[in-house]
């Protein structure tokens, strides 16, 4: 069966660069620099680590110290503000490197090799890819995340008023007369007059007067 170009390069690769799980940690002896260099160690906050010649060396605090990586020194516990994390390098697995152009390709959990990141590019931790430092969120710098602004509304009018002054209530007196409530209800007739109209009595003549003629006898 042939080997991928691939394969063969990671093998070629492994070869060269394996080392143990803290010889890669430090740069080459060429490239040190020439103040000594300290390194967290990536799982005991009681430990750092130190190069020397191209080697790294682990060594501990003092009793009840923990290593400061920004002071770079051992410092009481809740100075130093350590936060060791279990570090899982199985086969493939790719881990940040100290340096933000490096990162780490796991052989198993003691072996690891050190890979570069193109020119100007860093490794980033979450994506486990070489992106542009200002996005890696190495070294401490973190992207700032998009700026989302609240919607805006136009500002409503605004109404004056004018004050209004309430004109005191006009006071009508209303004088009536009083008024006595007798007891009972009493209802009262006007008196209705009445007036006699006397009778005619008829003319009586006495003695009556005869219709008959007594001039004599009737002829």
């Amino acid at each position: 069966m042939a080997l991928s170009p691939k394969l063969i390069l990671l093998s070629f690769c492994v070869k060269i660069l394996t080392a143990s799980a803290w010889e890669s940690a430090c740069p080459p002896w060429w490239e040190q620099p020439l103040q000594p260099t300290f390194l967290p160690h990536p799982t005991d906050c009681s430990k750092y680590l130190t190069c020397v010649s191209g080697e790294t060396v682990a060594k501990s605090c003092p009793n009840g110290l923990h290593w400061n990586n920004l002071r770079k020194i051992c410092d009481l516990p809740w100075v130093a503000s350590c936060d060791p994390r279990p570090v899982d390098c199985s086969f493939g697995q790719l881990l940040p490197h100290v340096e933000c152009d490096k990162y780490y390709l796991c052989l198993d959990n003691s072996r690891k090799v050190v890979l570069y990141c193109p020119q100007f590019l860093h490794f980033n931790e979450r994506s486990k890819k070489c992106v542009y430092w200002w996005y890696a969120g190495c070294g401490g710098w973190t992207p700032p995340a998009p700026t989302t602004l609240p919607p805006t509304t136009a500002p409503h009018p605004t109404t004056t008023q004018r004050p209004t002054t309430v004109a005191p209530a006009s006071t009508t007196l209303t004088t009536s007369a009083p008024t006595t409530d007798w007891p009972g209800t009493t209802t009262s007739e006007a008196p209705v007059e009445t007036s006699t109209v006397p009778r005619t009595s008829p003319l009586v003549v006495d003695p009556p007067l005869s219709t008959e003629d007594h001039s004599g006898p009737p002829v």
